[in-house]
C-alpha cells in the first residue's frame, strides 16, 4: 500500500498498542493518522493488471496550528514542544468523534492532546536550544529523553513531577543527534553526536558513564546521525555516520574502535533493525537491517550468525557481561 499525506512528512511510526495505526509527522506541524484496517472502498487503487497498490489517505489530520507549529519529531517539535495525545475510537467517543472537522468520512479514529509540555519554560537555563530526537524507554514510556543542539539530553516525565536526573552532560560541547533507549534496561541510554563521540548514560546519573570515539575517522567525517542497539546481543549496537558508513560495535571484542565499517554511495536517512520474533522452537528467527535513502530505495540485508539473533542462554550471558561492564563506571 501507498501512504499518502496532504503535506511532507518527516517521520511515521507504527502504534504499538495498535499495529493497525500508522501516525505521521508532518513539516507544517500536523500529525496524520492512517488506518490499515479501514475498508478498501475507501481508498484509491493506482496499480494495474500486474499490480495492486492502494493508495491510502489519512483517516485524520489534526488542524494546523491547533498542535505543533513547525516541524514534527514524534510529536516533539524543533523548538522544545513536547504534546502527549490521547487516541479515541469511534466506538468509546460517545459522538465526540463525530463532530472533528480533521476526521475522514470513513474514519473512525481521532486524537486529541492530552498534556502539552514545553521544555523551553521546564529548562529556562538553556538558552535557545533546538532538539533533534526523542526516546521513550519500552519499559516505562513516562520518563521522555531529549537531545539537543548543545549537546544537553534533557530528561522529564510525561505524567508531571521530578526526575532525579533533570538533564545528562555531554563530555565537551557538541550538538546531540540521535539517542538510543537500552532494548533490555529502562537505565541506559545511547546518546550520538556531532564530535563523533557515543556516550553511554545511567538515567540516575547526568555525566556519561562512557564514552566512546572512533580513532580512525577524520574529525569531520565522524558526525553520528544514528545509533541502533541490537534487541538480541547486549554488547552490539550499529552507528551511522556523516560519511554514510555504518560502523558495528561489539564490545565484547573492543571498546576503542568499531569491528566493521561499510561504506554506502547513497545518503542513508533511516537504518532499523526487525524486531526479535519470539519462536517456540530453539532455532533463533533471522535478523535483518533495512536501510533507506533519500533517493526513494529501501535495502532490507539479512544479517548472518554472529550479528542476528541468538538462543535466550545466550542473550542472558551476554546481558550479564555487558552489566558487569557499565557497572565499572557507575
Amino acid at each position: 500500500m501507498l501512504l499518502v499525506s496532504f503535506g511532507e512528512i518527516s517521520c511515521c511510526i507504527f502504534s504499538l498498542d495498535c499495529p493497525s495505526l500508522i501516525f505521521g509527522g508532518l513539516n507544517n506541524g500536523t500529525i496524520v493518522i492512517w488506518d490499515t484496517k479501514e475498508n478498501l472502498t475507501c481508498h484509491k487503487n493506482v496499480g494495474n493488471e500486474s499490480t495492486n497498490i492502494l493508495m491510502r489517505s489519512p483517516t485524520y489530520t489534526t488542524e494546523i496550528h491547533q498542535g505543533h507549529c513547525c516541524k514534527i519529531l514524534c510529536s516533539l517539535d524543533e523548538d522544545g514542544e513536547v504534546i502527549v495525545w490521547s487516541v479515541i475510537f469511534k466506538g468509546s467517543s460517545r459522538g465526540r468523534i463525530v463532530e472533528n472537522q480533521g476526521l475522514a468520512h470513513w474514519g473512525a479514529v481521532i486524537i486529541t492532546i492530552n498534556t502539552r509540555i514545553s521544555l523551553k519554560k521546564l529548562y529556562p537555563e538553556i538558552d535557545d536550544f533546538k532538539c533533534t530526537d526523542l526516546a521513550l524507554s519500552q519499559f516505562d514510556s513516562s520518563h521522555l529523553y531529549i537531545s539537543t543542539s548543545y549537546g544537553i539530553i534533557v530528561h522529564c516525565l510525561a505524567t508531571g513531577g521530578r526526575t532525579s536526573v533533570k538533564k545528562f552532560l555531554p563530555e565537551t560541547q557538541s550538538q546531540a543527534n540521535c539517542l538510543e533507549m537500552c532494548p533490555f534496561s529502562p537505565q541506559y541510554i545511547l546518546a550520538g553526536f556531532d564530535n563523533g563521540n557515543i556516550n553511554f548514560y545511567s538515567r540516575v546519573i547526568e555525566r556519561p558513564l562512557m564514552v566512546l570515539s572512533n580513532k580512525d575517522t577524520i574529525e569531520e567525517k565522524c558526525k553520528i546521525q544514528k545509533i541502533q542497539w541490537s534487541y538480541n546481543r547486549p554488547l552490539l549496537f550499529y552507528t551511522k555516520d556523516i560519511s554514510n558508513t555504518i560502523h558495528i560495535w561489539n564490545l565484547k571484542v573492543s571498546d576503542m574502535f568499531p569491528i566493521y565499517s561499510v561504506p554506502f554511495k547513497d545518503n542513508i536517512v533511516c537504518m532499523k533493525l526487525s524486531p526479535v520474533i519470539k519462536s517456540n522452537d530453539d532455532v533463533p528467527e533471522k535478523t535483518y537491517m533495512m536501510i533507506a535513502t533519500d533517493k526513494g530505495s529501501v535495502y532490507v540485508h539479512l544479517l548472518d550468525d554472529e550479528h542476528g539473533q541468538q538462543s535466550l542462554q545466550e542473550f542472558e550471558e551476554d546481558k550479564k557481561k555487558f552489566l558487569n561492564y557499565i557497572n565499572r563506571y557507575v
